[in-house]
């Protein structure tokens, strides 16, 4: 793609010419601070010698162009952070831990980070990372390329660099738990006889030891997507080494069968099967029958449910298929790479060692469960065993509410690297119509700022509807309302996890107005209905969880008194539960800390009220909390003072 066109001018400093949209004097270096009058960070230098040329892509937490180095005369990926997003503190302590755990890699298999740093444009503040440009197309496109499937010797040999990879996180005390075809680049080879080159992506929302430091999160809430997610995992438990290598079984699975292991219509399906299914056997599809039986008994023992039953590391589930592809004589590349002895006896979750201490953790840190580090001169590793028989599980899943924060995480998840950081085919030279392109950054603003159906005029779904009639086949506007409305299920779903049965009403039910054809919103905004209808009627007040109905006015105006009545819902705890630690606060909208305590005027065992004046002009948080026999329900409501 030419980033740098060729039209000749001439530098004002020094007279001389250059072709290009070069921002720099070639007699001395001098930036000339030549900018782009379509985006402002074109043209911009960062740091001495970096200079942004184009837009590469835009992801959920910010926009990544492609940049050249002069001093080591080489292309750069340089990812901004959304400005919108910087006054949102743990966002930016993502972005930065991004860079920060990835730093810490230095494998050939993984994107490398190169610095991070502040850009002032103007009086706003930008934060960006700067990185190593990759030219290819991501695992997942590459599939879909050629029929969904490989053949054996190219899968696995994919699969070893990436064991290898990721390995090297294990080893260091980082856990990815968002391994998938898509967080997967390939990149361009000049001689297509070269074998393929892979380099794995997004290690920023990894997790690493490092028990000393805390950070804000809800517990147990994890990243991942749903087709490749491990059991634990999509639980909200803590994830592993194991955790990955159950991801990494997936993605092989798929590479040589042509289909994931699990197919549902939802999410919350996807889940579940994970959590409580078997996976069928590799030769129960047409293509996976191939597999030879050695490579398809390490692929389907990591599907174990249990992480204690699979391989223990990247490394070890890497040596088991280089093993296996040993004893039946394939020729793979990279099989040298995992000749090195280890330990299969070496107990696992037990922490890692001290190697991993200078890891910062991401912002969904739990209590470490990480395997022991290999040691040397163990004995060879053996295939994992077989998985164990499936447990009894109960008619309905549980516990929901660890789904429910599983869901939660996706939404909040970082999105898009691999596909801004790939090669863009297509002609730069053909613009996309500007009144289009700026509609499309409006809508996407506001899905940024979580304007699913509010406020008027500016919400995801009235942009969406009223774009459609302009443009009715544009992809991206459709995207955004599928997107929203995901965000909006999820939602709903750790609200009910949490107790908040109106809050969760209400996102089901704007769920449901942005796509009325999607069966989750449907059938949760009839379950909830249903619910609150029955806690009304007395029908379930001792039945099922704690739970809550918190009523909160949306808008106030400033200095007028905003009511708020509170029925906490004892379910199977009884009417003689004890209630404690009951507390209303307000916070500035996006802040957890530092809120200011409402007044609790009425309180009897069940029903609170509450009152507090409405503060200055501006967004607010107002939250809900009390403890019912030391189970927390909780609910979040906006509160707008125009």
């Amino acid at each position: 793609m030419p980033f740098v066109s060729t039209v000749t001018r001439a530098c004002p400093r020094c007279g001389a010419t250059y072709d290009g949209d070069a921002v720099f004097c070639p007699a001395d270096g001098t930036p000339l601070a030549v900018k782009s009058t379509e985006d402002p960070y074109i043209g911009t230098v960062l740091g001495k010698d970096i200079e942004i040329r184009a837009l590469a892509g835009t992801g959920a937490m910010g926009k990544v162009y492609r940049g050249f180095q002069h001093g080591t005369s080489r292309d750069v990926a340089v990812k901004i952070l959304h400005a919108e997003l910087l006054g949102r503190t743990q966002l930016v302590q993502r972005f930065y831990r991004e860079a920060k755990i990835a730093g810490k890699l230095r494998h050939p298999h993984v994107v490398e980070i190169y610095f991070t740093g502040e850009l002032q444009e103007g009086k706003s503040q930008a934060s960006y990372i700067v990185m190593e440009y990759l030219d290819g197309a991501t695992l997942a496109q590459v599939l879909l390329e050629n029929g969904g499937r490989f053949p054996l010797e190219r899968a696995l040999g994919i699969m070893l660099q990436i064991c290898d990879a990721v390995g090297e996180g294990h080893e260091l005390g980082i856990v990815h738990r968002d391994l998938k075809p898509e967080n997967v680049m390939l990149l361009a080879r000049k001689d297509p006889r070269q074998r393929d080159f892979a380099k794995v992506l997004d290690f920023g929302i990894a997790r690493a030891a490092l028990p000393d430091e805390s950070i804000e999160t809800a517990q147990g809430a994890v990243f991942g997507t749903a087709r490749y997610i491990s059991p634990e995992a999509a639980q909200g438990h803590t994830a592993s080494p194991p955790s990955d290598v159950y991801s990494l079984a997936v993605m092989l699975y798929q590479m040589v069968s042509g289909k994931t292991p699990f197919e549902a219509e939802s999410t919350v399906g996807l889940l579940l099967k994970h959590v409580h299914d078997t996976p069928p056997p590799l030769d129960s599809f047409p293509e996976g029958a191939t597999t030879p039986r050695e490579i398809a008994v390490v692929i389907m023992a990591n599907l174990a449910k249990s992480p204690e039953a699979r391989a223990r590391d990247g490394h070890a589930f890497g040596t088991a298929l280089a093993r296996a592809a040993r004893e039946r004589g394939l020729s793979v590349p990279g099989l040298d790479r995992f000749s090195e002895p280890h330990d299969p006896q070496a107990p696992q979750n037990q922490g890692f060692s001290g190697a991993a201490t200078f890891v910062a953790p991401t912002l969904d840190d739990g209590t470490p469960h990480l395997a022991v580090r290999p040691s040397k001169g163990a004995k060879p590793d053996e295939p994992p065993p077989p998985p164990p028989p499936p447990p009894e599980v109960p008619t309905r899943p549980s516990p929901v509410g660890k789904i429910a924060l599983t869901l939660l995480a996706f939404a909040l998840g970082v999105g898009g690297t691999a596909a801004v950081m790939q090669r863009m085919t297509h002609d730069p030279a053909v613009v996309p119509d500007q009144e289009r392109a700026q509609y499309i950054e409006r809508t996407r603003s506001a899905l940024t700022d979580g304007h699913y159906t509010a406020p008027p005029g500016e919400n995801v779904n009235e942009l969406v509807t009223a774009g459609l009639k302009r443009w009715p086949h544009d992809g991206d506007l459709r995207k955004f309302r599928s997107d929203a409305e995901h965000e909006l299920v999820t939602m709903a779903m750790a609200a009910r996890a949490s107790g908040d049965l109106v809050g969760a009403r209400n996102y089901s039910r704007d769920a449901y107005m942005l796509d009325s054809t999607d069966n989750s919103a449907r059938s949760m905004r009839a379950q909830l209905d249903d619910e609150l209808k029955g806690i009304a009627s007395g029908a379930t007040l001792l039945t099922g969880p704690p739970r809550l109905v918190f009523e909160s006015p949306a808008v106030s105006r400033a200095g007028t008194t905003v009511e708020m009545t509170a029925r906490i819902v004892p379910g199977s705890a009884g009417t003689k539960a004890k209630v404690t630690a009951v507390r209303a606060t307000v916070f500035p909208n996006g802040q957890t800390t530092n809120g200011a305590t409402v007044t609790i005027t009425v309180i009897d065992a069940w029903n609170v009220k509450a009152s507090l004046i409405a503060p200055t002009t501006g967004s607010y948080d107002v939250s809900f909390e009390a403890s019912v026999e030391g189970t927390v329900v909780r609910a979040m409501r906006d509160l707008d003072v125009p």
